[in-house]
Order: C-alpha cells, then structure tokens, then sequence
C-alpha cells in the first residue's frame, strides 16, 4: 500500500480531484480558489507524483484504486463526488468501477475507458514501457517540454503565459524514475477495460470535453451511448486541458453538476451542450 499525499480545503459536500500525468494535485489550485467556499475539495497526489510515494515494482492500476479509497478513508470520507482529468479520469472511473457505494457522481475530464482489444492495449503496453524507459534514463526538463507541445494539449484559447509556466514549474518538480514507474502502472496500456463496465454505473455522470480535443469528443460521445444516466459537454475554444484553458467554465462545470439541476438523480439525462 502507498500513502498519497493528500490535502483538504473549503467547505461543504466532498469532491476527490485526481490530476493528469505528469502534474500533480497541485494543479487543481486555480479550480479550489473557485469552489472552495461551496465544495470540500480532496487532492490527492497520484502514485509517483508530486509528494506521493513512487509505485514499487509489480505495483498495478487496481492497487492505486485501492491506496485511493484508503486516502478517502482516512480523511474521513464515506462517499463523495469524483472528479478526474486525463490519466485520473481513467481512475476515477476504475474507482467507480470497484466501488460505486463509495462515489455519489462521477465527472470525467478528457478521459478514457481504456483500450477494448487485447492485442492494442499490449502495444499501447509496450510503447508505455518505451517512453517510461526513456524518461527515466533521459532529460527530463527536455520530455517535458515535448509533451507540453504534443497536438493533444493545443488549443485556440491558451491560458496565460503565467499559468503555463507553472504549469512546467510543476510538472519539472517530480520526479523522473517515479513519473517513469507511475507510467508503467497506470498508463493506458496497464489499465483494464471499462468498455463494458459502463452500463452498469447506476449513478449521474458528466463527461467534459474540450471544444477542440477531437479525439476525446469521440470518445464521451461513445461513452454516452452507454452510460444511463449521462451529461455530455464540450466547452468552447478548450482542448485536452479544459480546466487551464477555460478554468472559469470548468469550475462552473463541476459545481453545476455537483449542486445543480444536474445532479438530480430523478431524471437520467443525455444532452451535448457547448458551454
């Protein structure tokens, strides 16, 4: 078992905020000044980020969903709104996933369920262990400066010039053979498929998306078809990271569906609206 750093602020109904990779709970600040006078916002540092632990060797996706739920414990938290972007979106739904009565609803940022295939989620395994193998032996400052620039992350509306730099500030503080070893257990080649899981969340979930991050509008919109009780979003002139890009929209995004009409669990909902 990991301990994960965790840190607790504001007031009001719980929310587990899990980060992307290569950042660390440190990231969600701008979204915590914007809803911690309504919402308890939990940020948990991932295995091999930030103040976390670096996953040890045989260290798999299931565990880190179990170290999550005892994080959640120990702050005293029997259930709880989740939230997760990128590489925490596939575990916050592996959480859900394994235990449903711990979360009240569920709001995925850019994410996955993961590969469906066997044989594509091998090679997806195999180039993960490439690039952790690289990242590892290699220079760090220069991997990060190349996966701030991958096509992925680009968008019309950038944030400000002060919020990427410490965008990199924060990514350049972890560590690389913990960063290598979180790719290797938590990357989208080692994580299990949810694909078919999805019908089976009987609970409201929220799929956020970027206006521009085509591919991962493909991909909620197919993971709409078979969530019951799901509400689409896209949010103008973002990308991948919604949550630089347009943090307002963001916060406004998890707040609604927390507090709001939203979250309503008597009428199941399925709607894309650009927010």
């Amino acid at each position: 078992m990991l301990e994960l750093a965790t840190t607790v602020r504001g007031t009001g109904p719980p929310v587990l905020l899990l980060h992307g990779f290569t950042t660390a709970a440190a990231a969600w600040a701008p979204i915590v000044e914007r809803l911690e006078h309504e919402l308890t916002l939990v940020c948990v540092d991932l295995p091999g980020h930030g103040r976390s632990q670096a996953p040890p060797s045989g260290y798999e996706f299931s565990d880190c969903v179990g170290d999550l739920l005892e994080s959640l414990s120990g702050a005293g938290i029997d259930r709880c709104c989740v939230v997760g972007y990128s590489m925490g979106g596939r575990i916050a739904l592996g959480l859900t996933v394994r235990a449903p009565d711990r979360v009240e609803r569920l709001l995925l940022e850019s994410a996955s369920p993961g590969i469906d295939e066997a044989a594509a989620r091998a090679r997806r395994r195999d180039q993960d262990e490439a690039l952790a193998a690289k990242i590892a032996s290699g220079d760090f400052t220069e991997f990060i400066d190349r996966w701030m620039q991958l096509p992925l992350f680009r968008s019309p509306s950038r944030p400000a010039v002060a919020q990427l730099d410490e965008s990199r500030r924060l990514r350049l503080r972890n560590r690389p053979a913990a960063i290598a070893a979180s790719l290797r257990a938590l990357g989208t080649g080692s994580q299990p498929s949810y694909w078919s899981e999805l019908q089976q969340l009987d609970l409201p979930v929220s799929l956020l998306t970027g206006e521009h991050d085509h591919k991962f509008n493909r991909i909620a919109d197919q993971m709409s078809e078979l969530l019951p009780r799901c509400t689409r979003h896209a949010i103008r002139d973002a990308g991948h990271t919604t949550h630089l890009d347009r943090p307002e929209d963001f916060a406004r995004a998890v707040r609604d569906f927390v507090l709001g009409d939203e979250a309503s669990d008597a009428t199941p909902a399925k709607d894309v609206a650009r927010a």
